[in-house]
C-alpha cells in the first residue's frame, strides 16, 4: 500500500515539474520571440516534449497567458499585503512600481495580446473592467488612505483609482 501511494507521489511530482517546465519555457519564448511568433511546437521542442503532452496541461497558448495573469495576481496580492504597514500613499507607489515591474517580464508582445479587445481571455483576466486584481487591490490602498487622511475624501475610492489608472 505505501508502495501505490509513493508512487503516485511521484508522478504527481513529476507532472507538475513538467507542466513548470512547459509553463518556464514558453514564458522564455514569449519574452524573446514575442508571443505570436512563438507556436507550440517551439515551446515542445525547447521542452523537448511532445505536443501532446502540451495538450494534457495546457489548452493551448492563451492558456498560459492566463496563468501568467494568476501568478502575477497572486504575486502582487502578497506583496501589497507585505507593505501594508507602510502609509497608503507609499504603499501605493511601491504596488504600482511593483506591478510595472512584474508586468515588464510577461514581456510587451503578450501584454499586448492580453490586453487586445478581440481577446476574450482579457475579459476573465480583469482587463476589460475595473475588475482586475491591481484594480481591487489599488482600491483598497486608496480606501484606507482615505479613512487615514492621506487621500482626499470628495471623491470616491473607484473616481480615484479611476483617474491612477488613466494616469
Amino acid at each position: 500500500m505505501a508502495v501505490g501511494r509513493q508512487n503516485v507521489t511521484s508522478r504527481t511530482f513529476q507532472a507538475e515539474k513538467t507542466k513548470k517546465k512547459l509553463y518556464r519555457i514558453a514564458v522564455s519564448l514569449f519574452g524573446k520571440y514575442g508571443y505570436h511568433n512563438v507556436t507550440i511546437k517551439d515551446i515542445c521542442t525547447k521542452a523537448n516534449m511532445s505536443v501532446g503532452i502540451f495538450y494534457h496541461y495546457y489548452e493551448n497558448k492563451a492558456s498560459i497567458l492566463s496563468e501568467m495573469v494568476a501568478r502575477r495576481d497572486k504575486t502582487l496580492r502578497a506583496y501589497a499585503d507585505s507593505c501594508a504597514e507602510l502609509p497608503a500613499d507609499d504603499q501605493l507607489i511601491s504596488v504600482i512600481g511593483y506591478y510595472a515591474r512584474i508586468t515588464r517580464e510577461i514581456g510587451v508582445d503578450a501584454i499586448r495580446v492580453l490586453y487586445n479587445p478581440e481577446n476574450v481571455l482579457a475579459e476573465h483576466a480583469g482587463m476589460r473592467d475595473d475588475t482586475g486584481e491591481i484594480v481591487r487591490i489599488i482600491d483598497d490602498i486608496v480606501t484606507r488612505g482615505q479613512l487615514d487622511g492621506v487621500f482626499r475624501r470628495d471623491e470616491t475610492s473607484h473616481e480615484i483609482v479611476r483617474f491612477i489608472s488613466v494616469a
